[in-house]
């Protein structure tokens, strides 16, 4: 890049415009084994101070710098950043890994549902009808049990969950639960004739199964590179993507 009185390499030249006003920002990176000196961090300064536009500067290093290198950098505003891999000194005092048991009770329902037949005989026979089978479709949270005014007491769904919960979370198998009611209810049928039907009872066949899990959260896996600035010591958390944890 042209300067005022040079030409300069520089790693990364970032320009935007905010509420009007243009901004420039220089980056420099080293990827070096040893500290920046001081020598290095007063050759940017030239740089930043012959680019047009008063840019602003950042350095970037992952193995630190000289004392004196970080003088220059706070003198003259320039950001200064290491960034790195974690190393065993960054997990002190922190939860590098956690292990979660799981336990998980998966509950099966088989249902059957008895209505009243001296209801439905009655009913049919309103209807001029000698012999109707009456299918009850569709998923258990959208049959509805209702009563005498029409009003939804609870559907199927609700009514195996509450049975469920009344054991609690313990392993079962075809444990029979009756059901009979103190008040006439009606259950809901996609059935022209019989769009109701009277209930006499529902017979439940309770089961549960138990089902154990490990998980383990790995902090190595979640952290890739730490970016800490060197002036003022705060940390940015990068996943191994680069993508930001934390700010």
């Amino acid at each position: 890049m042209q300067g005022k009185t040079t030409s300069h390499e520089i790693d990364v030249y970032w320009e935007f415009f905010l509420g009007g006003i243009k901004y420039i920002t220089l980056i420099q990176a080293k990827d070096w084994e040893s500290k920046v000196p001081q020598g290095e961090m007063l050759k940017f300064k030239s740089v930043i101070d012959d680019i047009p536009g008063q840019p602003r500067g950042i350095f970037v290093t992952k193995t630190g710098y000289q004392p004196s290198a970080i003088d220059v950098a706070r003198a003259h505003g320039i950001l200064v950043y290491e960034l790195r891999e974690p190393t065993n000194k960054d997990w002190e005092g922190k939860v590098k890994t956690i292990v979660l048991h799981l336990q998980f009770y998966i509950p099966k329902t088989a249902i059957e549902i008895t209505p009243d037949k001296e209801w439905m005989s009655l009913e049919l026979k309103k209807k001029g009808i000698e012999y109707h089978q009456v299918k009850i479709e569709g998923m258990d949270h959208t049959i509805f049990v209702r009563n005498e005014a029409g009003n939804i007491r609870k559907s199927l769904f609700d009514i195996k969950n509450e049975e469920h919960n009344k054991i609690g979370m313990v392993e079962l198998k075809n444990i029979e639960k009756i059901i009979q009611f103190d008040e006439n209810l009606y259950i809901e049928t996609n059935d022209v004739d019989l769009p109701l039907i009277k209930l006499s009872e529902i017979k439940l066949l309770l089961s549960s199964s138990l089902i154990e899990q490990e998980m383990i959260i790995d902090g190595e896996s979640m952290v890739g590179f730490i970016l800490r600035n060197i002036l003022d010591n705060s940390e940015i958390i990068l996943d191994k993507d680069g993508i930001i944890k934390n700010a």
